[in-house]
């Protein structure tokens, strides 16, 4: 499994698309509405390639605290349908691995 850390706009966008359950809110327009909204919070999605080509975005939200020390990470803030999205199936096995 390959992890990229700031996935692109466009890879994230394109699981999104392919994706059957995303809603607005897995979209990178709505995390990017959400910081520039709250500038405490900066967006802090990651993807995972697995070796079978599926691709997993976890949209993340992150509030700095303590001076960059200690982190908070949301999927997403507020309760609003966050969790990971992919491109295609999903197993246990896959979602304990990322």
């Amino acid at each position: 499994m390959k992890i990229i850390e700031s996935p692109s706009i466009e890879l994230w966008k394109e699981i999104a698309d392919k994706c059957d359950y995303a809603t607005f809110f897995h979209t990178p327009a709505w995390s990017k509405i959400f910081v520039n909204t709250y500038p405490i919070y900066q967006i802090a999605t990651k993807a995972f390639i697995f070796d079978d080509g599926t691709r997993v975005i976890l949209p993340l939200i992150q509030l700095k605290k303590f001076k960059n020390i200690a982190r908070s990470y949301f999927s997403m803030p507020f309760n609003l349908y966050g969790g990971i999205i992919s491109d295609g199936k999903i197993d246990d096995k896959k979602i304990s691995k990322i």
